[in-house]
């Protein structure tokens, strides 16, 4: 099975594409580093989101993932990874589904694609879920391509 890596940098302002403040909230998850995480998908998605870090940015909680696992269009059965992705708390928590370990560490590059990500002053925090950020990052990664 191949694999490929990705560090997701953000740059300037992010748009939110969806509105996914749902009744997870009120479920009272804590996200902690460590946890791996099935996620809620429209398509049946298999890809997981590892926590790496939880931070308090401003009034809010910034948790800081990598997604693994996520299906390779192009080669059957191989599997892409985003190494670092930060995520307003609530949009995570939206897109969750099941708690599936708790003793991962976040993919290979997660901690460069962090420090980037905190040096960058205008580096941008996703609200929307992560089955989004997944299509987006298809649409821009087979956007340059052709």
């Amino acid at each position: 099975m191949s694999r490929r890596v990705f560090a997701l940098v953000l740059l300037g302002p992010v748009v939110t594409l969806s509105n996914v403040v749902r009744s997870a909230e009120a479920q009272h998850i804590e996200l902690r580093p460590g946890q791996v995480w099935s996620i809620r998908s429209k398509d049946g998605s298999l890809a997981e989101v590892v926590v790496g870090k939880v931070a308090k940015d401003g009034n809010r909680e910034v948790v800081h993932v990598s997604i693994i696992d996520i299906p390779n269009p192009d080669v059957a059965g191989a599997t892409l990874i985003i190494a670092h992705v930060p995520f307003d708390e609530a949009a995570l928590l939206a897109s969750v589904g099941q708690l599936l370990s708790v003793e991962r560490p976040p993919a290979e590059g997660f901690e460069e694609g962090y420090r980037r990500w905190s040096i960058d002053p205008q580096g941008g925090v996703f609200q929307q879920s992560v089955s989004d950020v997944i299509a987006a990052f298809f649409q821009s990664v087979f956007r340059r391509r052709t």
